[in-house]
């Protein structure tokens, strides 16, 4: 039991790292013009990045350029609770093929939600990718209302 416990203390430690780097290499080329547009970088208490962005370099973005919405938020459910609301609330807002875990996550034919409900202990994070044009804000608040009024 307790190597169970040690093992899913490291688990949710490395399980950031996991999901940052599989982002980086599935949106490699994107990451890659990102960081070309880097024209400041600052470090103090927070870790800050400025862009370099013209109005032609806007006017051609590609209409399913993807992107990302997530937000943290405090909740007092335990972890199953928490499972069993990220379920209902992801069908809620349209999301199929759903799996269940600490990590709770669907699809859509353009989108992936997840709610991760095991990362820290009184938080939660509500995440939405897929492509910014086509209703990623729109679909991100749906889920994140879902979660919040959903029983569980």
């Amino acid at each position: 039991m307790e190597a169970a416990k040690v093992l899913l203390e490291y688990l949710r430690v490395l399980i950031w790292p996991v999901v940052v780097i599989s982002f980086l290499i599935g949106f490699s080329p994107e990451v890659r013009d990102l960081m070309k547009r880097v024209s400041k970088i600052g470090a103090a208490a927070v870790v800050s990045l400025e862009f370099s962005t013209g109005q032609a370099e806007r006017e051609a973005v590609p209409e399913a350029v993807p992107d990302v919405w997530f937000d943290i938020q405090e909740t007092s459910l335990r972890q199953n609770d928490c499972m069993s609301r990220a379920q209902s609330a992801l069908a809620s807002a349209g999301f199929q093929h759903i799996e269940a875990g600490p990590v709770t996550y669907g699809y859509t034919d353009l989108f992936v939600g997840a709610v991760w409900c095991g990362w820290r202990e009184g938080l939660v994070m509500i995440t939405v990718a897929g492509p910014k044009k086509q209703g990623l804000q729109a679909l991100y608040s749906q889920l994140a209302k879902a979660f919040s009024s959903a029983s569980p």
